[in-house]
């Protein structure tokens, strides 16, 4: 009896030692809140500046997060819009939308193919809506109809690729035969 009245008071001193009683509730720190709203299939949502339409893109899985204005987007195919036509077509196994400043961040086997046949290929890339400019700090490959190709680190281009800067080219060559 001597023995458990011991273990018992060493418990519920254990645990008043570990309580806290200043009423502040205490989480994990890296604790992130669940989306406000989610959606499993098919997903659309377009940006307009003014009556112009801007971009377009569909999910097949949507995540809204309202308070850090933040949509997550998986499967994400985008087109890029210039006037009344498209101007590219965007392919990338994640994206981010931010509302507020109506970038895009598109992540993962990112996939753009321009009206004139010019390809991007890189692991992510950055729509800045601000300045109507596309950057990445990854690697990127650019292959033109042509067969022509570029590869580096570091680029910034315009939304339909006829404007392409690489930062570091690390190579580039030609391809036998016109791309499709």
């Amino acid at each position: 009896m001597k023995r458990f009245a011991a273990i018992a008071s060493v418990i519920i001193t254990a645990l008043i030692a570990c309580t806290d009683f200043s009423g502040k509730q205490r989480g994990p720190q890296n604790f992130e809140r669940p989306p406000e709203l989610e959606m499993q299939e098919s997903f659309r949502s377009e940006y307009y500046d003014g009556s112009r339409k801007v971009w377009e893109a569909h999910a097949s899985n949507a995540r809204l997060f309202q308070e850090r204005r933040l949509t997550e987007l998986r499967h994400v195919r985008i087109r890029l819009f210039n006037g009344s036509n498209v101007s590219a077509r965007v392919e990338a196994g994640m994206a981010n939308l931010h509302a507020a400043d109506n970038s895009i961040e598109l992540i993962s086997n990112v996939v753009l193919i321009s009206t004139n046949g010019t390809r991007l290929y890189s692991h992510r890339i950055l729509w800045d809506n601000r300045r109507g400019k596309m950057t990445s700090t990854n690697i990127v490959s650019i292959v033109h109809r042509n067969g022509d190709w570029i590869r580096g680190t570091g680029m910034e281009a315009d939304m339909d690729l006829s404007h392409v800067v690489i930062k570091h080219e690390v190579d580039q060559g030609h391809s036998y035969g016109a791309i499709r």
